[in-house]
């Protein structure tokens, strides 16, 4: 199947997924400088599946996890996540992913191949799917580049 990780994703859920078969799909992230590799995993998530449900982490856990605040507030970067056509639901995930994912009844998690492998564990819960990320685009280095150009 093009686009997915293979080792996570079995024969019968590929079926479903080809089929459409499938309901809710989750996916979580920061989405703090909006780019094309976010649009991209977005997109191919929302294929997955009929609803696609989109947590924001919370300001105080990117701080925790980057040691730095995200540009944007997460009340600014649930409502613009929520405005892209392919989002049916977003929300500032402030619980845990196992109980967002059941909250939600989500039948897939989709996360970006740079966390390949991190998410297993909640396979008990629904399947985990890795998208490939976009080359050559991150956030962090979109705001290097911006550091860089007022430097100039």
């Amino acid at each position: 199947m093009d686009g997915v990780s293979e080792n996570s994703c079995s024969e019968g859920v590929q079926n479903k997924i080809l089929r459409n078969d499938m309901g809710t799909v989750i996916t979580f992230a920061t989405f703090d400088i909006l780019h094309i590799g976010h649009l991209n995993l977005l997109r191919r998530a929302k294929q997955l599946g009929k609803t696609l449900v989109v947590g924001i982490c919370t300001d105080a856990a990117t701080q925790r996890k980057k040691g730095k605040l995200p540009v944007n507030s997460e009340d600014h970067r649930r409502e613009i996540v929520q405005a892209i056509k392919y989002v049916d639901h977003a929300f500032v995930a402030s619980k845990s992913k196992r109980e967002h994912i059941v909250e939600w009844n989500s039948d897939i998690l989709v996360m970006g191949s740079d966390h390949d492998g991190a998410y297993d564990w909640l396979n008990d819960t629904c399947q985990v799917l890795y998208l490939p990320r976009t080359e050559r685009i991150s956030t962090s280095e979109i705001i290097e580049k911006i550091a860089q150009s007022l430097q100039e």
